[in-house]
């Protein structure tokens, strides 16, 4: 069988009216029975369509060489003619096409109805548009169909010529290029199109927003004129040779928009001519001027903020007291200076460990676990004093508040323990409740009991007097007398030191000098001070000196009985020497009780500072106690009235 799908009509087929059953109401094939049945065979109804094929069969070769497939199908759309174009385009043979139904063998889908088509194909004899059809191999194509309505003699249609071409490419394109304007007019990126020549040629809604011009107003005008796009003078060299070495560039640009603000747009030039679709380029902006105002905010801020750190970090590690970080299992995290210098560890040996054991005592562990469970629930605690250990196994007793350390949320993160070392502020409040003791005892020991001597020899006199013993009562107001000029110096004597010592403001020399004028002189002792020009001490000597002087007066005050004192201080071969001389009474020293007239206190003051103390007195003959300390290294190196200031370390 040839691809001509033509067939005598078998004997007896009907040649009257068109039978219904085609599109039209025209005859349908009738399978045929001859040929044993075989499938393929039909008979094809009416003569017209015998016609139609024997014109294309004069005309064969004349259309096989058109490019488009021809298909001859009767009203029932049952193959007639098979085209060499059809086999090419539907990958079907003539031989397996012939008799099949066109539209069931193609899987045709039309755009419209199938059955507008046909109406439109029988009330005009023509109908033309695209089908959708299946090629053998499964592939779908799209095709322009043209279709022609073949009728007989008696203008009885008898079937339909259709041309196709495969469009499926064209299609395609059309569709890309619709998709690719859709892309462009809802893209948020400006997408700007130029010839060879800076001209532009493209110009999307998004770069209308962006840079403030219409299309209608920059199409054909140089980029250059229009957003100041950046790509002039240097940077449009930079950019040129850009896209000559690589085809393309990258970066951002300054730009203008049209009401003359500035615009920042990450910016794509692409060379048309790399991309072998001819000259010029495209340029693809995203504008950024908002996320680079931000980023500027974002960066200044998070300049603030490490100034701020650093200030915190600053203020953190110069801070005098000890600052502890911690987490909320109690192990540190942060360690300050002052802590160094408190405890004794560095950061790096205490980081990560935990506070117990370490500088906390075991023993106020379970104290501790209550507040803890208070800074955990972010409750801050007040000054709490405890013990804590060192490095070198001593123990400091500091003065600590903790605060916890919260996140957003108010969750504590961690807690923050600051520690002021009070071991010395103790040992003074120690020292200051001595001496208030002290105190109270000389004011018992002495002014009070004067002042009780007083009231008895006041009565004792005056029932003398009232007896009219009057010599008696003379002895008793001389002893009034007598006590209460003692008592007014010791008075004085208790006022001077409860004065704040001079000893800072003027140094040792003008502390002594003070004490004599303010105890000595008023009391009516003839008091004298001889010191080496400029002498200076260190702090810590200059004042156990002072406080050995001192009880050394008091002692020529209380016990002496002394009319002239003098206080001596000198400087020589690298040695410091105080001495207090008094014309007074005198004493044993091997007599007197070792817990008397202040000499431990002297005694013990002498060995702190590695000195002597010496004393010299003998009856009658006055007493002389004397001091000696060594100067340290570096001030015995420099030579009398240079030495520094004291309280200079």
């Amino acid at each position: 069988m040839n691809r001509h799908a033509t067939r005598k009509l078998p004997v007896g087929a009907p040649t009257g009216p068109a039978e219904q059953g085609g599109p039209f109401g025209a005859p349908s094939a009738i399978p045929s029975c001859e040929a044993g049945g075989r499938p393929g065979a039909f008979c094809l109804h009416p003569a017209g369509v015998e016609q139609l094929c024997a014109r294309l069969r004069e005309q064969e070769d004349l259309l096989d060489l058109t490019d488009g497939a021809i298909v001859v199908h009767d009203m029932a759309g049952l193959v007639c003619y098979w085209s060499r174009g059809a086999e090419s385009l539907y990958g079907w043979a003539a031989e397996q096409a012939a008799g099949r139904q066109v539209h069931d063998l193609l899987s045709t889908r039309f755009t419209g109805s199938r059955e507008a088509v046909y109406r439109e194909l029988k009330d005009r004899g023509r109908w033309g548009g695209e089908l959708v059809r299946t090629r053998r191999d499964g592939g779908v194509i799209t095709v322009a169909s043209r279709w022609a309505l073949q009728r007989d003699d008696g203008g009885r249609p008898v079937g339909t010529l259709e041309i196709t071409y495969d469009v499926t490419g064209r299609r395609q394109a059309q569709e890309l290029a619709s998709y690719q304007a859709f892309l462009l007019a809802n893209v948020n990126d400006a997408v700007i199109g130029a010839d060879v020549e800076g001209r532009i040629t493209e110009w999307n809604p998004a770069a209308e927003s962006i840079y403030g011009w219409r299309a209608g107003e920059v199409l054909g005008r140089c980029l250059t004129e229009v957003a100041e796009l950046g790509i002039s003078g240097s940077e449009g060299e930079r950019i040129s040779a850009s896209l000559q070495r690589e085809g393309r560039w990258r970066g951002e640009l300054k730009q203008r928009h049209r009401d003359g603000g500035e615009v920042t747009c990450d910016c794509a030039v692409i060379s048309l001519a790399e991309q072998g679709t001819g000259q010029g380029c495209v340029i693809v902006g995203q504008d950024i001027t908002g996320r680079k105002r931000a980023q500027a905010q974002n960066e200044a801020a998070l300049e603030a903020l490490r100034e701020s750190e650093r200030r915190l970090r600053l203020q953190f590690e110069q801070m005098p007291i000890a600052c502890v970080l911690t987490d909320l299992e109690r192990c540190i995290q942060s360690w300050n200076p002052a802590a160094e210098r408190i405890f004794g560890f560095t950061a790096a040996e205490v980081n990560g460990k935990s506070a117990h054991g370490l500088i906390l005592p075991k023993e106020i562990t379970p104290e501790l676990d209550g507040r803890w469970q208070s800074l955990t629930a972010g409750e801050a605690i007040g000054q709490h004093v405890h013990e804590n250990l060192t490095k070198d196994a001593r123990t400091v007793i500091c003065e600590w508040t903790y605060s916890p350390i919260t996140d957003r949320q108010g969750k504590a993160t961690g807690v923050l323990a600051m520690g002021t070392d009070i071991s010395d502020r103790q040992k003074v409040e120690a020292a200051l409740r001595e001496e208030r003791e002290r105190m109270a005892r000389e004011l018992h020991d002495s002014v009070t009991q004067a002042l009780y001597g007083l009231t008895l020899f006041a009565d004792a006199g005056s029932r003398q007097a009232e007896c009219g013993n009057l010599e008696q009562a003379c002895q008793y107001l001389s002893r009034i007398s007598e006590t209460s000029v003692q008592a007014l110096k010791e008075m004085r004597l208790l006022v001077y030191q409860l004065r704040p010592a001079a000893l800072d403001d003027q140094g040792l020399v003008g502390a002594l000098d003070y004490r004599l004028s303010a105890v000595e002189r008023r009391a009516g002792v003839k008091a004298q001070l001889v010191a080496d020009e400029d002498i200076t001490l260190p702090a810590s000597l200059a004042e156990g000196l002072y406080r050995i002087a001192q009880e050394a007066l008091n002692n020529v005050l209380k016990h002496a009985h002394a009319a002239r004192v003098v206080v001596e201080l000198r400087g020589r071969d690298g040695m410091a020497v105080l001495s207090v001389t008094d014309d007074g009474q005198g004493f044993d020293p091997e007599a007197v009780c070792q817990g008397g007239l202040g000499l431990i206190s002297m005694r013990q003051r002498a060995e702190q500072m590695r000195g002597t103390l010496t004393i010299g007195s003998s009856a009658a003959q006055g007493t002389r106690v004397a001091v000696a300390v060594r100067l340290p290294e570096r001030w015995r190196q420099q030579g009398a009235g240079s030495l520094p200031l004291e309280g200079e370390a």
